[in-house]
Order: C-alpha cells, then sequence, then structure tokens
C-alpha cells in the first residue's frame, strides 16, 4: 500500500511491541538468521549448529524454549522464502 504511493510506512506505529518472553529469542535471532541449509531449489533450513550457538552466545533464561523459538521460527522464514520462489516462478 505504501510502497505504490512511494512511501514508507510509519513503523513506530505498525510493528506491534516484542514480547518480554520473547526478546531473547529475538537476540538469538540475529546471530543465526542468515545460517541456512541449502538444497538444490533453495534454503531448506536453518543450521542447527548456528541455532545452538547463538543460544549460548545469548544466554537466555530458558535455553530449551529459545532454541524450540528460533527452530520454529527458521522453518516459518524458510516456508516464507520458498513461497516468494514459487510465486515469482509463477509470474514468469
Amino acid at each position: 500500500m505504501y510502497l505504490e504511493k512511494g512511501e514508507h510506512p510509519p513503523c513506530e506505529d505498525c510493528i506491534p511491541e516484542l514480547m518480554p518472553e520473547n526478546h531473547d529469542t529475538a537476540r538469538a535471532w540475529g546471530y543465526c538468521q542468515d545460517q541456512y541449509v541449502m538444497g538444490f531449489g533453495g534454503p531448506v533450513a536453518i543450521r542447527l549448529e548456528a541455532i545452538e550457538t547463538a543460544v549460548r552466545m545469548v544466554e537466555p533464561e530458558d535455553p530449551a524454549a529459545t532454541t524450540e523459538k528460533l527452530i520454529r521460527l527458521g522453518r516459518s522464514v524458510v516456508a516464507d522464502i520458498n513461497e516468494q520462489k514459487e510465486a515469482d516462478r509463477e509470474q514468469t
């Protein structure tokens, strides 16, 4: 909507505040978000070693919960990437 008008969205209003229980996960995500396991068609997962290293670096209150959240977040991001690639392929 905004890009069509050549404008930037008012992100200070449109991005919800991060819930406190997700702060550790967000910090750890910054360390591992680009560490993909690649297949022939593109990314298939976030490397577990990268997730484990990120969790150790952040030292969250609940490492197991943070690890699980990162794995689920990685799956969601990879699915989004692959869906976008498929949509782009269908347009060409």
